[in-house]
This record gives C-alpha cells, structure tokens and sequence, in this order.
C-alpha cells in the first residue's frame, strides 16, 4: 500500500481528535452526538471540518490505490458475513434521536468517520517494510507467546499478568488522586460514600441530624429518628475496607488490578496463552475499564465478583471439588448484593455452565453445591432489609423510589408508570417493547464507543469474529459475560 508509516499515522491521530471535538455531549444526563450535517458544516470549527476533510480524501485515495489488496482482504468472509459485519459496524455507530432524519443522517455519518478511521488504519499497516513487521512479530511473540500454539494450559497469573495489574492499579489510582481529586461527583457516589463511612463506624443507619434539610441527599432515606442510603449494601460494605483507612478512593483502582489478574487467570483456562495475553492487555487499556476503576461506582467490584466466581466455575468443571462450588457460590451471592439483577443473570449463566461439571457420587452435586452457596450468601439481604424496611422482602430502594417517584417506577415488567422520568436517556414513558429496542441500541453504541476507545469502534474485531463463524462454547460463554456484565 502506498506512503509512509509516519504520514500515515500522523494523519490518523490528527482526524480522529478532529472528529472527536465535532462530537456534542452536552451537560445533562444523555447520549453524544455528532450535530445533524447543516448544523456541523455551519457551527464547527473550519480547522476541524478541514483537518477530517483532509484525512478522508487521502484515505480514499491511498484506498483506491490499494484496492486489490482490500478486495483479497474482504474475499476472506462469505457474502453474508459481510453484511452482518457491516450491519453491526454501521448500526453501532449512532444512537438513537427523537427526529428519525436526524438519526439516519448521523448513522451515515458516524459510520463514514469509522470507515475512514479503519482504512487510515490499513493503509498505515500496509506502509509499513517487512524487515519493521518482522522484527515487531518477533517482539509481540516474545511478549504473547507464539502464534499457532493451541495448547490450553491453566495456571494462574504470572510474570506477564502481575506487572500489567501493578500498572493498570497504579495509573488508575494516580487518575482517581489527580484527575477525580478522591472526591464522589454524581449523587450515586455520594450516597455510596456516606454508606461506606457509617457501615466502616459499625452502623446500619445514621441518627437523624438536628435540621434534616441541611443534609438533603438524593437517594437518602429521612425517617423520624434515623437517616440511611437505600441502595444495596454490597458495594458499601467493600468501600468500608477503604473508609476504615481513610483511603476510600483507592478501593477501585486496587479492585481494577484484582480484575487483570482475574480475568488473565480465567482466560487460560478456556485459551492459549498468547490469546489469554492479548485479551488481557486489552482489558488493562480499556477507557471503561479504566474510568470505572477510578471512581466510587459499583461496577468495577461487580466485575471483580463475577470474574472470581467465572473462574471458580472453571475450575470446578475441571476439579470437582466442593471448594470451588463454595467459592464460586460465595462470589455470585456478592455479585447479588453488590447488583441484584446482575447477581442473577451471572448466577443463571455460570450455574447453566457448572453443569459440566461431574461429581463422583452426584452428576448434580457440584453444581446443586454453587446453587446452595450463592442462595446462602444472596440471603444476607434478608436480614438487612428487615432492619431497614421492617420487612424482608421490602429492598429499601424499591420503598425509596415508591416514596419519592410513585409506587412500581422502580420495578420489574412493562408499564406506563415504569421509570424515573429521565428524557436524556428514557425518551418514552413508562417502559414497553420500544423500550428495550431503546436501551439495547443505547448500550451496544456506549460499548462500541467505551470498551476500547478505538476509532474504528469498539465491537470491530467482535463482529469480524462473529462473522468468521469459528466461535466454540467456551467462545458463547465467554461473549455472553462481557455482554451480561
């Protein structure tokens, strides 16, 4: 392919910041967006429309030069893996708008700013001489292991995982220190803390300041003599380790690393080596991940939880001991206490994959052992709620959001009275079938946009995947984690 590595690089990086200024997030709870076409042609900066407009004619060109090698490229797929590739490449690119001209204008769009991104990317991969190539494949097959090597040989972490955690722990914190300033900045976070601080004082609810009104918290529960955060007490009650220290900011960035050591050592056991490496390098450079595990949210521990019960399960289908039913058990009961819906769906999905599992005495035994030990950790809401709501079966965010946006807003099913009322990102009331064609085009576009942070998208190389059709079980398993958690 014609032109110079350097070029070509400089041009990437310069068209996708370009591209990235064009983009409106706003100030509200929303989704971004690219403007509808008059108004980016009117209201953008001329340097940016310039810079992008220079990237694409180039790329056009250095693709139309190149375009024997990109037909031998695409003749590797069948017909209709193709369209399914370029059907999730271009419906992952834009989410939804209310004005359906004003979607479909920036689906065309957003998809031509990732197909230029992805040809600036294979022209620079073309420039490049084979003595570079070589001796680049000779250092990635030091670092990942060698290529072609189908041995799947489990082990935990090692001296490949233990650096790229330490790394991974230490940027995070140093973003959490500097950028985040250890400091909650969204009402969940707040609460979350307030939640750490009393549970690490040893208290399942504050005492009632003297002027409730001073302390006005959303998702705070005021009752006559006491004041508590509804939310679940999974996440607080982890948070509380790093309250106690008075460190609790720190807590993510060190759960981030556990997460690369968890999902290196999960990964070998499904994979080779160099796949199980890769993936890992992946997940450590991942902008979600990353953000995640800078923050107080709940999602950075949710994943910790549902990487070590994935992992027990691994091993109790090779080892069917009870130790790991236990452990997996224990782990999915946390997944539940941290996030009840997602305790569920990863319970349902590993319980269905510990079935492979073979007891000596029992078929069933191993898996009825996990069943056992995550219903037993799980019920430790139980005695939470009743101390909290009086009842058992009362969760205190469901008699919350009952109180303060109308009975069954926050509850399971279909309805007109389902939901917070939140237009940035619930644009019909209640929740309906639309509703879930909604949500599902708003999380596959925040996957490809977040999960890797890559120009081309996020779910290229998952989609290419897909349509080589060579996915195994452990593939399907593995695929519907990252999409359950």
């Amino acid at each position: 392919m014609p032109g110079r590595p350097v070029a070509w690089l400089a041009l990437f990086l310069a068209g996708n910041l370009a591209t990235l200024l064009l983009i409106h997030a706003g100030r509200l709870v929303g989704y971004q967006h690219y403007p509808p076409l008059p108004r980016l042609l009117h209201d953008s900066s001329p340097l940016l429309l310039g810079v992008f407009g220079v990237q694409a004619l180039a790329v056009l060109w250095g693709v139309a030069r190149a375009r024997r090698n990109v037909a031998e490229l695409l003749r590797r797929y069948r017909g209709s893996a193709l369209l399914l590739v370029a059907a999730g490449f271009v419906l992952t690119s834009a989410t939804l708008s209310r004005d359906p001209a004003s979607y479909f204008g920036e689906l065309a769009f957003a998809s031509f700013v990732q197909l230029i991104q992805l040809g600036n990317i294979l022209l620079l991969a073309g420039s490049l001489n084979d003595g570079w190539l070589a001796a680049a494949g000779r250092f990635f097959d030091r670092c990942l292991g060698r290529p072609g090597v189908a041995v799947v040989e489990p082990e935990g972490p090692d001296r490949w995982a233990w650096p790229l955690a330490g790394a991974f722990t230490l940027f995070a914190a140093s973003l959490a220190f500097f950028v985040y300033q250890r400091h909650p900045h969204v009402p969940d976070e707040v609460v979350y803390l307030f939640h750490a601080r009393y549970f690490a004082a040893g208290k399942l609810a504050m005492p009632l300041p003297p002027v409730p009104d001073a302390f006005s918290v959303d998702l705070m529960t005021y009752q006559a003599t006491r004041w508590f955060s509804p939310v679940p007490p999974g996440w607080p009650a982890i948070l509380a380790l790093g309250a106690r220290l008075g460190l609790p900011w720190l807590v993510n960035p060190i759960l981030g690393g556990i997460n690369i050591l968890l999902a290196y050592a999960l990964l070998r056991e499904l994979y080779p080596r160099r796949t199980a490496r890769l993936a890992t390098v992946l997940l450590a450079v991942s902008p979600w991940h990353l953000f995640m595990a800078m923050n107080f949210m709940t999602h950075t521990a949710t994943l910790t939880c549902a990487l070590a019960a994935a992992l027990a399960v691994a091993r109790l289908r090779r080892d069917p001991r009870l130790r790991w039913a236990l452990l997996g058990g224990f782990f999915l009961g946390v997944v539940g206490l941290i996030r009840p819906l997602d305790g569920l769906t990863v319970a349902l999905l590993l319980g269905v994959w510990s079935l492979g599992a073979r007891g000596k005495r029992f078929r069933f035994g191993p898996s009825a052992a996990l069943t056992v030990a995550t219903a037993f950790t799980a019920a430790l809401v139980f005695p939470y709620n009743r101390a909290l709501t009086g009842s058992a079966r009362v969760f205190p965010l469901m008699q919350y959001t009952d109180a303060a946006y109308g009975a069954g807003t926050n509850a399971l099913g279909f309805g007109p009275n389902r939901g917070l009322g939140w237009p940035g990102v619930d644009p019909f009331p209640g929740h309906g079938p639309i509703d879930v064609a909604v949500n599902a085009n708003f999380n596959l576009f925040q996957t490809n946009v977040e999960l890797l942070g890559w120009a081309t998208g996020s779910l290229l190389l998952l989609l290419l995947w897909l349509g080589s059709g060579r996915l195994r079980r452990s593939d399907w398993m593995m695929l519907s984690v990252i999409v359950l958690v």
